[in-house]
């Protein structure tokens, strides 16, 4: 994937994410294990839908590191992208939520694109 079709899939995603959110109704407060735990299934459901829409499979479920302060949250995890079984590239995404009347919605990311060096990919 190229950085200008990066690009324009991160702005893709963010405008869309200001299209649907509501601007009224935010959620109250709930205990922070609850909030990592529901800002990391919207993340999935994305990754998911990913892999629905076109078959790629992202391993981001390690090393992810979950922070919320209130009715914000950030998702800093590494990632690796499959095509078919074949790994194909790695990287960073930064991914950031707001919580709204309907739950953890995804309102940005941005991720870097590496072909090399994939395979010792550990740690945060």
């Amino acid at each position: 994937m190229t950085p200008n079709l990066c690009f324009r899939l991160a702005l893709a995603l963010t405008l869309l994410a200001g299209t649907t959110l509501p601007h009224a109704a935010w959620g109250q407060a709930a205990a922070p294990e609850d909030d990592e735990a529901a800002v990391l299934e919207a993340v999935d459901r994305l990754l998911d839908g990913m892999q629905a829409r076109d078959g790629a499979m992202v391993d981001s479920a390690f090393h992810s590191q979950v922070r919320v302060d209130g009715d914000l949250a950030h998702v800093w995890t590494r990632y690796r992208f499959y095509s078919g079984d074949q790994l194909s590239r790695c990287g960073y995404n930064s991914i950031q939520l707001v919580r709204t009347s309907k739950g953890w919605e995804i309102l940005s990311l941005a991720y870097t694109d590496r072909m090399e060096g994939c395979d010792g990919m550990e740690g945060p």
